[in-house]
């Protein structure tokens, strides 16, 4: 997936705003502390976010009215620094990604406008999609054209039957990337699937790294006991 262009208009400090994506080479914006970076980074977290809601979970038509959240496992077990400690958490269930459906609020909107409107163009494998979205949500579902949202579903459904179907993706690492929980607990990865890349990855505040740690932790105990053997 490519983002080919980002409209913006009237989000935080920005007025109007239009990028144009090189479509091949990565992009990277320089300014000075409050230009609008991190305004242009969250716009395309919260649009792109609606756009992963559509593949994993599309049967939530109603769902702009809240964050949508899936059940975790409760769980105690961490390691922290070095040693044991008890703590409660959830984990993540497997194939039940933990997607924050975000929207834009009145917080978004620039001083002195009414509402902020924001619209994306993506290119995945030669198809042109295009998505919409603003403060205003009560006409949410007409801002996904149809054949954006027919494009994503049919993703939902191929991915039924190949597990190994490559997916479009998307990740937002903000400036808050500090480990501090590890949990070490040994997985089955042979239970992960595909959607599993999206938990967490668009909720802009801070990214979990503990999948990641027990996926290495894994494969780092698979080798060792191949080598073994």
């Amino acid at each position: 997936m490519r983002i080919k262009q980002l409209k913006m208009q009237s989000f935080r400090g920005i007025g109007d705003l239009i990028i144009d994506f090189d479509e091949k080479e990565p992009i990277v914006f320089i300014g000075i502390n409050g230009v609008g970076k991190s305004s242009i980074l969250d716009c395309l977290a919260i649009l792109l976010s609606n756009i992963i809601k559509e593949i994993v979970y599309p049967e939530l038509e109603d769902s702009n009215q809240f964050s949508f959240r899936t059940p975790r496992l409760p769980t105690t077990r961490i390691i922290r620094s070095g040693y044991s400690e008890e703590k409660n958490y959830q984990k993540p269930i497997s194939g039940k990604p933990e997607i924050e459906n975000r929207f834009f609020d009145i917080n978004d909107v620039k001083n002195g406008c009414k509402e902020t409107n924001n619209i994306i163009d993506i290119i995945i494998n030669s198809h042109e999609l295009t998505f919409s979205l603003s403060s205003d949500q009560s006409n949410y579902q007409d801002k996904i054209n149809k054949k954006t949202k027919n494009y994503f579903r049919e993703i939902h459904n191929q991915l039924k039957y190949d597990s190994n179907l490559s997916i479009p993706l998307a990740v937002y690492y903000s400036v808050s990337r500090a480990v501090i929980d590890i949990d070490l607990e040994i997985i089955d990865i042979s239970k992960y699937t595909q959607i599993d890349a999206y938990d967490e990855v668009l909720k802009g505040i801070k990214i979990s790294f503990h999948r990641f740690f027990q996926w290495f932790r894994s494969l780092e105990d698979l080798e060792n006991e191949n080598r073994i053997d």
